[in-house]
């Protein structure tokens, strides 16, 4: 009978003994737990916008080529703007990902998909093609929103002015692409 009593106390000595060691791995499991958790609800977060962002953009891509024969794009590295200081803005808009979806949905579309070259769109003029010392130039150019050209005395958007450039050059790349019948 005093062996059964000594077994007893030898089994709640041995949960004493562990305890703060027990209660200390519990606490340690549902801290993994919680924090697996957490991360679960934070991707489920991200790949909601993820997926919100890729449905809009799939739309928009679809509706231009629907709209249009001709695609003009400018040739603007993501990677390169990704260095910059608005390194996230630029990789949240996806500029990569426009651009890739607007080629193959193009062919697909029997639409033309054309990328031109940037380089002095915003400082050639979009009337005359004279480039001016007053023409936006480089880092400190952008800054300047609007200017006047100097040949012609056409006032221009800096941004309107180099979307125009670039489907002009859309155009005559595209001309000199077709055969002569």
């Amino acid at each position: 009978m005093k062996l059964k009593a000594n077994i007893k106390t030898l089994k709640v000595r041995v949960k004493d003994k562990h305890k703060p060691v027990l209660e200390r791995m519990a606490f340690e499991v549902n801290q993994v737990w919680n924090a697996a958790n957490e991360i679960t609800a934070d991707y489920s977060y991200h790949a909601k916008i993820k997926n919100r962002r890729l449905d809009a953009l799939h739309k928009f891509t679809t509706q231009v080529v629907r709209e249009n024969a001709l695609i003009v794009v400018g040739n603007v590295s993501s990677s390169s703007l990704a260095t910059t200081k608005r390194a996230k803005s630029v990789l949240d808009a996806g500029g990569f990902m426009l651009k890739t979806q607007l080629d193959y949905k193009s062919k697909a579309m029997q639409a033309e998909f054309v990328e031109i070259n940037e380089a002095c769109t915003t400082q050639a003029c979009s009337c005359c093609g004279c480039i001016s010392n007053g023409s936006p130039r480089g880092r400190a150019g952008l800054g300047i929103r609007e200017w006047s050209c100097p040949g012609c005395g056409v006032h221009h958007d800096r941004d309107v002015n180099a979307a125009m450039n670039i489907l002009a050059a859309g155009h005559r790349r595209l001309a000199e692409g077709i055969p002569v019948l």
